[in-house]
C-alpha cells in the first residue's frame, strides 16, 4: 500500500531505484482544474525519448531517435591528413587527403555518415538543415608572417558561394596560427555541395593537416529533417 508523504518528510525518503513502469509523477492540468498522474515510463514515450540509452563510457546515444526531440540528429567529422602548401581550392583537390573518422573513438559518425567527399568537395546524401563547424592550423616561414585565409563555401548549383571565414593573424617569421568558424545551412536538393578554400598569403604558407587528426577538421552536424 503507498503511504503518503508530506513536502517536509520527502528527506527522509530512501534513495531506491526508481522504476519506470510503475513509479508515477503528478500532472497538474490547468485546462481542465483537474491533477492527472503518468507513470516516468508513460511520460518518456510521450516525449519521444524511448530510443534514448546510455553507452558506458560515451554518454547519452540519441542516433535510434525517430521521432523525438533529437530526431534526425546525425554527425560527422572529417580531418585533413596532408600538409597543404600554396593557395589550394578545394583545400584537399589532389584526392585522398581528407579522411573520415570513423576509427576516432573521441569523435565518431554519430549515426550514418551524411556526407561524402571527392577532391576536397562534400556532398549531402540527405536533405535537412545542417550545422558546419570547421578548423584551421595555419604555417608560414616566410619573414612577413601569416595573412592566409580559410574559407567555407556553399554551393546550390549556380555556383560556390562563400558563407565564413577564417584569416590567420600572427605577423611574425616562422609562426602558427588557428581559428575556428561555422555556418547553418539548409540543404533542400541533394546535388549541395560545400567545399573548403585555402588562400595561401605566400609561397610557403601551410594548411597543417597530419595522421593525427588535430589539424584542420571540418564536423557536419544534421540537427533537423525538412
Amino acid at each position: 500500500m503507498a503511504v503518503d508523504k508530506k513536502i517536509t518528510e520527502l528527506v527522509a525518503l530512501s534513495g531506491a531505484s526508481v522504476i519506470g513502469a510503475s513509479d508515477l509523477l503528478a500532472i497538474v492540468d490547468l485546462a481542465n482544474d483537474e491533477t492527472k498522474k503518468i507513470t516516468i515510463d508513460a511520460l518518456r514515450i510521450a516525449l519521444g525519448l524511448d530510443t534514448m540509452t546510455m553507452a558506458s563510457g560515451k554518454g547519452l546515444d540519441f542516433s535510434a531517435d525517430t521521432k523525438g526531440i533529437f530526431k534526425g540528429l546525425e554527425s560527422a567529422t572529417w580531418w585533413l591528413n596532408a600538409q597543404i602548401t600554396n593557395t589550394d581550392s578545394p583545400l584537399g583537390s589532389s584526392g585522398g587527403e581528407w579522411e573520415l573518422q570513423v576509427s576516432n573513438a573521441n569523435s565518431a559518425v554519430l549515426g550514418s555518415n551524411i556526407v561524402t567527399e571527392a577532391n576536397g568537395i562534400f556532398t549531402f546524401i540527405t536533405t535537412g538543415s545542417y550545422f558546419i563547424t570547421y578548423t584551421g592550423l595555419f604555417y608560414d616561414s616566410a619573414t612577413n608572417g601569416l595573412n592566409s585565409r580559410l574559407s567555407l563555401f556553399s554551393d546550390i548549383g549556380a555556383g560556390p558561394v562563400q558563407i565564413a571565414d577564417i584569416r590567420s593573424g600572427v605577423y611574425a617569421a616562422t609562426a602558427y596560427s588557428c581559428g575556428g568558424n561555422f555556418a547553418i545551412i539548409k540543404v533542400e536538393n541533394v546535388a549541395h555541395t560545400v567545399n573548403l578554400s585555402f588562400n595561401a598569403a605566400h609561397a610557403t604558407s601551410r594548411m597543417m593537416g597530419g595522421a593525427s587528426g588535430n589539424g584542420p577538421n571540418i564536423t557536419f552536424i544534421k540537427f533537423a529533417d525538412i
